[in-house]
C-alpha cells in the first residue's frame, strides 16, 4: 500500500466536542433495555445542543454540515416549541452550539460530532405568541485558528511546519506525503493562523508531478495531500474493489433482541461505490439525483490552457528566469479517455496562452534568500492545477447519511440511463465503438456484461459510459430538512470519454470518403494481434459415438409464498418517542421454490396508503420482511396490511388483519 494513495493520520487531534449525555433508559442492564438509546440517538436526523439546550427531532427544521470550505460551517433552523431557549440559552458572545450525526455501526464509521461558534443568530417572529424560530449558522470551533501570533519556524519543510501547527492548535494532521521539497524558514508575523496554513501550502512544493491542497475535516485533522498523487492512483476492479459496512436505514431503533438476530441492514456488505441502480435504492450507496457541473469556458477564459511565467530571482545564476506551467494529465489513459484541453475543431487551445510577471524572487542557501527555489513556480502550478480539475464535475445527491465518505476519497461511480430514447443513443454510441474495436474500453470493463434482451430491444436500464468512472470526492454537504437526510457529494474527474464521432469522422475527414473514413478507424483503432503458429495438425481419432443428450426439464414456474410473524394480532404504537417516527413495526417471512434473478417490487399497502422500499421498509435474502410504520392510525381499529413482492412478471401477495391500540 503505497502512503501517496492513501489520506493516513500522521498527528492525533487533542481536541474534544462538548460531551452529550443522554438517559441511558435501562441499557446498561442487557437483556433488560427495551432500545438501545445511545444506537439511535442522532442517527434518523442530527442532534443539537446549544448552551445545555437540547433541541427535540421535530424543532430542527433545518440543518446543513457544509465541508466545501476549508473550515467546516454550519446553518440551523430551529423552533422554540417549548419557549425555554430564548429565556434561558439564547447565543452570547463566545457562545457555541453542538452537534451529533450518529453512524449506526460506530465500530467501523466514526459518528460527526462538532462544535461551532456561533458567528451569526437571528430569530424572526410573527406576533407574541408564536414559538420563535432561530436561525444560527457557525464555523468548526478550534480555539485560536484566527488568534494572530508571531512565531519563527526554523527552516524546514510544508510537511514538518504544518505538523508543528497542528501540534499547536491540538489539531490532527492527515497526509498521503512522505517528504516534501521546500525547506525554508517560516515566519507567522501576526498573522491569524488559518492564513498562516494557506500561505504554506499555497506556495508547497514536492515535484513537478504534483500539487497540494488542505482543509480541516470534521474530526479535526488537518487534510494536507497531493491530489494528483490520489488522481494516478491504481483504479482497482470494481469486483475486488475494498468492501465497506453500508449505513442503510434498517434497525434504526435497534432492541437488544435484534443483537441476537441475523445480520441487520447495518451489518450488510456492499461495495464501496456510488450508483443509481435501481437494485441499491434505499441503501446509502444509492444516487436520487445527479447535475453536471461545466465551468471550462471559464476557467480556461480566466487561467489560459498553459502560462509562461517570467520572474526576476535575486540569487540565481540568470537573473530573468522563464518557465512554462501546463495542467497535468493522468498517467494512463484508455484509449476513449482525453482531458478537457479545447476543441478538436480549432486550435485555440495551442493559442490561448496566458502571461504572468511574479516580480522578485529571494530565493537561494546560506542566508542569500527567504524562500526555497520553487516557491514562485509553486504558487502558480498548484493554482493552475486546482482550476484545471474545476472544468467539469458532477454534484449527486444520496438519499441517507453515509459515513464511509471523505474528502478526495477515490470512488467509482456506476451510473445508469433509464430514459428510453437515451438508451437507443447510448446503444448507437457502444455500436461506434464496437467499430472502432473499442468496445471493451468500458468503465470498469462491465461493457460486456449488459444484461440480455431480445433482438431489436433496448434494456430497460443501459450502463452509461460517460459519467461512469472512478473520481474524486471534492465537498460533502450533510442536509435535513423536511424530516429527510441527503447527502450531497461532489465529484471530481480529470479526464473525460471522447466523442466516438470525433475519431470515426474527425476534422479534415467530413467529406471524406467511406475508404477515406474506413482507413482512419483502422489508423485510430488497437492493432491486430500477431497471428499464432498454427501447430502441425494431430491423427484424428476415430469417432466416439455420443450419448444422446437428455431433454432439459422446463424451469418450474417461480412461488412465493409470503407469512406474517403475528397474523390478526394487535399492535402497539408509541405516538409520543422521543426519537425518530416509527410508531409500530410488522415483521414476517417469505420462502422461494427456487432461485431468481431478484426483486422487482416490494411493497406494503395499508388502506390505500403504499410503500415501496425505502428506510422503513427491508425485505432480507435470510428470508424475512420487516415494515415500520412511518404514520400512527387510528387506535381501536382493524386494518388489513398487504404485503406484495413482484419477481419475474408475477405478483405475489399476502394480506394479514391488525388491531391499533395507543401506548
Amino acid at each position: 500500500m503505497e502512503l501517496s494513495n492513501n489520506i493516513l493520520a500522521v498527528v492525533e487531534p487533542e481536541i474534544r466536542p462538548t460531551e452529550i449525555k443522554i438517559d441511558a433508559l435501562a441499557e446498561e442492564k442487557g437483556d433488560e433495555a427495551v432500545m438501545k438509546q445511545t444506537s439511535v440517538i442522532g442517527t434518523l436526523q442530527p442532534m443539537v445542543l446549544i448552551n445545555g439546550y437540547q433541541f427535540s427531532p421535530q424543532d430542527v427544521e433545518f440543518f446543513e454540515l457544509n465541508l466545501t470550505e476549508v473550515l467546516p460551517t454550519c446553518k440551523l433552523s430551529l423552533k422554540d416549541t417549548h419557549g425555554k431557549f430564548a429565556v434561558g440559552s439564547y447565543p452570547r458572545d463566545g457562545d457555541f452550539f453542538t452537534i451529533l450525526i450518529n453512524s449506526k455501526n460506530q465500530e467501523t464509521f466514526k459518528s460527526i460530532h462538532m462544535d461551532f461558534d456561533i458567528s451569526e443568530c437571528d430569530s424572526p417572529k410573527e406576533g407574541n405568541l408564536a414559538a420563535g424560530t432561530f436561525n444560527i449558522s457557525g464555523f468548526c470551533k478550534i480555539p485560536r485558528i484566527y488568534a494572530e501570533d508571531c512565531v519563527n519556524f526554523e527552516s524546514a519543510g510544508s510537511l514538518d511546519h504544518l505538523e508543528e501547527v497542528a501540534r499547536d492548535l491540538q489539531l490532527g494532521l492527515a497526509s498521503n506525503i512522505e517528504a516534501t521539497d521546500d525547506a525554508q524558514s517560516r515566519i507567522m508575523a501576526f498573522t491569524p493562523y488559518i492564513d498562516f496554513i494557506k500561505s504554506i501550502v499555497k506556495e508547497s512544493y514536492i515535484g513537478e508531478e504534483s500539487f497540494q491542497k488542505w482543509w480541516i475535516d470534521p474530526y479535526y485533522y488537518i487534510n494536507y495531500v497531493d491530489v494528483n498523487a490520489l488522481f494516478n492512483s491504481p483504479n482497482p476492479p470494481i469486483e475486488e474493489f475494498a468492501e465497506s459496512l453500508a449505513s442503510t436505514a434498517e434497525s434504526m431503533t435497534p432492541t437488544t433482541e435484534s443483537d441476537k438476530n441475523a445480520q441487520t441492514g447495518n451489518d450488510i456488505e456492499v461495495p464501496l461505490l456510488l450508483t443509481n441502480h435501481i437494485a441499491f435504492m434505499g441503501n446509502s450507496a444509492f444516487i436520487e439525483s445527479n447535475k453536471m457541473i461545466n465551468n471550462a469556458n471559464a476557467i480556461s477564459t480566466t487561467a489560459g490552457y498553459a502560462r509562461e511565467v517570467t520572474i526576476y530571482d535575486n540569487n540565481g545564476d540568470e537573473k530573468k528566469q522563464e518557465f512554462r506551467i501546463e495542467p497535468l494529465g493522468g498517467n494512463d489513459l484508455k484509449e476513449l479517455e482525453e482531458p478537457l484541453r479545447g476543441n478538436r475543431n480549432d486550435t485555440r487551445h495551442l493559442e490561448q496562452i496566458k502571461y504572468k510577471y511574479i516580480g522578485r524572487q529571494e530565493a537561494g542557501e546560506d542566508g542569500l534568500g527567504n524562500v526555497h527555489p520553487n516557491a514562485a513556480f509553486s504558487k502558480l502550478h498548484n493554482a493552475q492545477n486546482a482550476m484545471e480539475v474545476q472544468k467539469m464535475k458532477i454534484e449527486v445527491t444520496l438519499n441517507s447519511f453515509n459515513p464511509s465518505l471523505y474528502k478526495y476519497q477515490k470512488i467509482p461511480v456506476l451510473m445508469y440511463i433509464m430514459d428510453p430514447k437515451a438508451i437507443e443513443q447510448n446503444e448507437r454510441i457502444k455500436g461506434d465503438k464496437q467499430e472502432l474495436g473499442m468496445d471493451t474500453d468500458e468503465p470498469f470493463n462491465l461493457g460486456e456484461f449488459s444484461e440480455d434482451i431480445e433482438e431489436g430491444r433496448s434494456p430497460n436500464q443501459s450502463l452509461d459510459s460517460f459519467l461512469s468512472g472512478y473520481y474524486l470526492i471534492e465537498d460533502i454537504v450533510y442536509r435535513h430538512t423536511e424530516g429527510e437526510t441527503k447527502q450531497i457529494v461532489t465529484l471530481l474527474r480529470r479526464e473525460w470519454p471522447t466523442r466516438t464521432e470525433n475519431l470515426i469522422n474527425p476534422p479534415g475527414l467530413e467529406e471524406a470518403t467511406d475508404d477515406e473514413k474506413a482507413e482512419n478507424i483502422a489508423e485510430n483503432s488497437p492493432s491486430e494481434p500477431e497471428p499464432e503458429t498454427t501447430p502441425e495438425p494431430e491423427p484424428t481419432p476415430e469417432p466416439t459415438p455420443e450419448p444422446t443428450p437428455e431433454p432439459t426439464p422446463a424451469p418450474e414456474d417461480l412461488e412465493i409464498t409470503i407469512g406474517f410473524d403475528n397474523p390478526g394480532t394487535t399492535f402497539v404504537q408509541d405516538t409520543s418517542s422521543a426519537f425518530g417516527n416509527t410508531y409500530f413495526t410488522a415483521s414476517g417471512t417469505w420462502t422461494k421454490n427456487r432461485e431468481f434473478d431478484g426483486v422487482e417490487v416490494f411493497e406494503v399497502e395499508i388502506d390505500d396508503t403504499s410503500w415501496i422500499w425505502g428506510y422503513n421498509l427491508s425485505l432480507r435474502a435470510n428470508g424475512t420482511w420487516t415494515f415500520n410504520s412511518e404514520s400512527d392510525f387510528d387506535p381501536d381499529t382493524t386494518y388489513d396490511l398487504l404485503v406484495s413482492i413482484r419477481a419475474e412478471g408475477t405478483l405475489f401477495e399476502n394480506t394479514a388483519s391488525f388491531t391499533i391500540v395507543d401506548k
